[in-house]
């Protein structure tokens, strides 16, 4: 069983796999109450704007109607002796039209209301000799009463304003958010293909020397490599497809686990994880999805060139990233490092991968075969 050294974590979720149908299945629905939810925050969002738009509107309308009752009492105060002297009929109309002018603002407020029926009576009644004075309170009253009731509606606009403004940013940062989650998923979908498919071709090419291999010791009627290879071939095929399909919901380390499991079950290699990293949870889903298949390649080395006893796996942090290297105890084969023609595929598969995360890989192949990876610049 693979003994693990370090500390556990846990690495975050990943995305559904299209080869377990339920699972994919809840991804379907997720991706419907998203598409719902959006529907939902569109709506949210014209409302909102609606809202916005209309206070503006009405906030400047009511401005204007202000303005315009100012100057019909400013009018009527300033011109007081003129309009008492106007025919019983022209006077009426006037005032007539003067309260219907002023109904948006007296309908709600009986205070109002009364003052402007006290000023319409002072314009309109001889009364004392100080009836200039008596006008003159009645407007300043009045005047106070609508800037109030201005006040208290601007109040409500502002209010109006705020609450709208706020609904539209939260809408479109759900939105927003939302559509960078869909795009993240379809990203990973689409790694996570390519991925497949090299892994597709990776596998033809390493099983494709153990068929070779077995082929030529089937010609050459040597039964012993012929058994060795058949068993190594099936061994090869069985670990190979066991780790096919990684469960990225799954925590990483657990993935490392089940590989090293299967691993050391088919060919009897004891395994060690050594695990000092806490940048390691900061990994992209392509970054550990490629440092998996580096390992299944690593292993599929070891058991196929390099007769070892022992692999061993240390993941520690460095300053900007971290440390991936994979030893062995086996013979250390050199050729597999040389692009000389003979189809080491691994080693340039291995080679590959790394590139793709911007990392660096050396080879080791004194008292055993060391591959050290170091992956750096992926912390933001």
């Amino acid at each position: 069983m693979a003994k693990i050294i370090g500390v556990p974590f846990s690495s975050g979720k990943g995305i559904f796999s299209r080869k377990n149908p339920a699972k994919y299945g809840k991804l379907k629905v997720m991706k419907k109450r998203i598409f719902l939810f959006m529907r939902i925050e569109h709506i949210l969002f014209t409302l909102a704007i609606i809202s916005i738009c209309s206070t503006i509107y009405f906030k400047y309308t009511e401005a204007s109607k202000f303005q315009a009752l100012l100057n019909k009492i400013e009018y009527a105060k300033e011109n007081s002796g003129a309009i008492y002297k106007w025919e019983s009929g022209t006077r009426d109309a006037y005032f007539s039209e003067l309260k219907k002018t002023f109904e948006p603002f007296t309908f709600y407020n009986e205070e109002v209301d009364d003052c402007l029926t006290g000023f319409i009576f002072s314009l309109t009644n001889p009364g004392p000799e100080n009836r200039g004075e008596i006008i003159s309170t009645k407007y300043i009253q009045l005047y106070k009463l609508l800037y109030q009731q201005q006040q208290q509606l601007n109040f409500g606009y502002v209010w109006s304003l705020l609450i709208s403004f706020f609904i539209t940013m939260v809408s479109l940062f759900s939105i927003s958010e939302k559509e960078r989650i869909k795009k993240n998923e379809f990203r990973v979908l689409s790694i996570i293909n390519e991925n497949q498919l090299k892994l597709t071709r990776e596998i033809h090419d390493g099983i494709a020397q153990d068929l070779a291999a077995l082929k030529i010791s089937i010609q050459n009627r040597d039964e012993e490599k012929t058994a060795f290879f058949a068993d190594q071939a099936f061994s090869e095929v069985r670990f190979l497809l066991e780790n096919t399909h990684i469960n990225l919901n799954e925590d990483f380390i657990a993935n490392l686990k089940n590989i090293l499991f299967n691993f050391e079950r088919h060919f009897g290699i004891h395994t060690e994880l050594f695990l000092a990293s806490e940048h390691i949870r900061l990994l992209s889903t392509n970054y550990r999805f490629q440092m998996v298949r580096i390992l299944n390649e690593a292993l599929s080395n070891v058991a196929r060139h390099s007769e070892a006893r022992n692999v061993i796996i240390r993941i520690t942090d460095t300053m900007k990233g971290l440390h991936f290297i994979i030893s062995d105890d086996g013979i250390g084969n050199r050729s597999l490092s040389r692009n000389d023609g003979q189809n080491h595929y691994g080693i340039e598969n291995i080679k590959g991968r790394v590139a793709e995360m911007n990392g660096s890989v050396t080879f080791d192949f004194t008292g055993g075969t060391t591959i050290a990876i170091s992956i750096e610049d992926f912390i933001s």
